[in-house]
């Protein structure tokens, strides 16, 4: 496992949210209360933009048909399905560095 600086703190206090890409990996970044949560943009149901996708408190739902997947776990909470790849993070002097 790698460690990859992806941004500063400030870059996504705005929106709450960016993507970053990491060798050919395309990367959804939240910050929900100070915490940063990494996974894979991709709905493993059929690829559509996590980023894209409507929050609610830890949740994140896919625009393309509505499953909804927890960004703490991974795990889809409203349909069987396969999890969301998920990436450590790691904040140090206001940088945000994530694990692959």
């Amino acid at each position: 496992m790698k460690l990859y600086k992806v941004a500063s703190l400030k870059e996504i206090q705005k929106k709450k949210k960016m993507l970053v890409n990491i060798n050919g990996r395309t990367i959804a970044i939240f910050l929900i209360k100070g915490e940063i949560l990494a996974v894979n943009n991709f709905c493993p149901h059929q690829g559509g933009s996590l980023y894209d996708g409507k929050m609610s408190r830890t949740n994140i739902t896919c625009p393309l048909h509505g499953r909804v997947y927890s960004l703490l776990t991974g795990k889809c909470i409203n349909i069987i399905g396969s999890p969301l790849e998920k990436y450590k993070t790691k904040i140090e002097n206001e940088e945000i560095f994530i694990f692959i």
